[in-house]
């Protein structure tokens, strides 16, 4: 199988993570998270990571990819990490937000 991707869709696809990521920020349920992590949320910054395509072997027709966005503070400093999950078709499936 060949997948390919231009520049333009894989900058489409890490917006659309970045919207993610603040959405999961500014969700109200997860209102404990500023507590929890070690600067402000605003100022945090975000930085492209990478995106994996994941095959399952019990369906080796379809697949998701895996957006992730590196969380870097202030000081340059790498402090966690958000994963956008999305099937073959673009429909959201997870996420997961993790401070170091």
């Amino acid at each position: 199988m060949i997948i390919d991707i231009s520049k333009q869709e894989l900058a489409l696809l890490y917006t659309k993570a970045k919207e993610k990521y603040n959405n999961c920020i500014n969700n109200e349920d997860n209102a404990f998270l500023e507590e929890e992590v070690p600067v402000p949320f605003n100022t945090i910054e975000l930085k492209e990571f990478d995106i994996k395509i994941v095959f399952s072997q019990e369906d080796t027709e379809t697949y998701v990819l895996e957006i992730a966005i590196g969380l870097w503070d202030r000081s340059n400093q790498f402090i966690g990490k958000y994963v956008f999950i999305e099937d073959d078709r673009g429909n959201a499936v997870d996420d997961s937000l993790v401070f170091f």
